[in-house]
């Protein structure tokens, strides 16, 4: 399902990360409408999907989002790995 912002633009995204700590990190700076927390079996990695996320009020773009997610420590593997839900590959993309 793909999720459009008011514009009708594309504002959902997933990611990967290394851990359950990286998420909290994550939720600490990101607001989302929704988000979804799934533990993979081929990675000891977690994947996580924001709906609609915004930071203040203001709604983010995939630009927006690695931003905030490398101003993380250690959090090369969000960066690396965040796209458009629809395009999510969970492939490191540097």
């Amino acid at each position: 399902m793909r999720v459009l912002g008011v514009g009708g633009e594309a504002v959902r995204f997933k990611l990967r990360a290394e851990c359950m700590s990286d998420v909290g990190r994550l939720l600490q700076r990101i607001c989302a409408h929704h988000v979804e927390i799934m533990f993979t079996t081929t990675y000891p990695d977690v994947v996580v999907t924001l709906d609609r996320p915004f930071v203040g009020g203001d709604m983010l773009d995939l630009t927006a989002v690695r931003a905030v997610l490398a101003e993380i420590v250690d959090g090369h593997v969000m960066v690396e790995t965040v796209a458009l839900a629809d395009d999510y590959t969970g492939e490191r993309v540097s």
